[in-house]
């Protein structure tokens, strides 16, 4: 295994597929034609997608038990980290962030283009598959969400994606929201505090504050 000293793969055009992987032995990165927009969506070319598989990567080094594990929401978890890599990677950059600051101008309970993710590859998943494989043409899944922990037994299998359900990607939606929701807040009080152009702060920096007991 790659994390007993060889080398992590990384195939960048694995297949015609609107997916991407990673299996303990490599990164796969797949490309499909969005057929309403006539262009080639290479999930490779999305920072988002390629953040949240090295997440899972990051992870598995760490938490090697939780990869193989039955439990939904040790599983879902693993999916919630994933996303949570892309979004502290994405803010990452100065550029999104003062973009950010302009776009959210203190509302931060609306969804927003850190919050959204894989936008490109969840178009095309809804321009090919249609509404039922995805609700929502502008992302994959949507870090500002209002799902609230619920008993994976009492939720619908089938349920579509605008509802929670007990299978992993759906249900890491509330470990997710979570941590984005309490991102925003920290950023909120950051803000407030000492009012700076949003380029300058540091998600990292952010989140632990000047101060030792945040």
């Amino acid at each position: 295994e790659w994390r007993m000293g060889r080398p992590l793969r990384v195939r960048l055009r694995a297949g015609r597929d609107l997916n991407a992987f990673y299996d303990r032995k490599s990164l796969q990165f797949f490309y499909d034609v969005d057929r309403k927009m006539g262009r080639t969506v290479y999930a490779v070319e999305s920072l988002d997608v390629v953040a949240h598989e090295a997440g899972h990567a990051i992870l598995d080094v760490y938490q090697p038990g939780a990869w193989s594990t039955p439990d939904l929401e040790t599983a879902s978890f693993h999916e919630a980290f994933a996303d949570c890599s892309a979004l502290v990677v994405t803010l990452s950059d100065p550029a999104v962030r003062r973009s950010l600051l302009a776009e959210a101008a203190g509302s931060w309970e609306r969804s927003n283009q850190v919050s959204r993710l894989a936008e490109a590859m969840g178009r095309a998943i809804h321009n090919n598959y249609g509404p039922g494989a995805s609700s929502d043409p502008t992302r994959l899944r949507d870090a500002r969400n209002d799902f609230r922990y619920a008993s994976p037994e009492e939720l619908n299998p089938g349920a579509s994606d605008e509802a929670l359900a007990p299978e992993p990607h759906s249900f890491s939606r509330v470990f997710t929201g979570a941590f984005y929701d309490t991102m925003a807040w920290l950023l909120a009080r950051a803000l407030k505090r000492e009012p700076v152009d949003a380029a300058a702060l540091d998600p990292c920096e952010t989140a632990v504050g000047p101060d030792p007991q945040v």
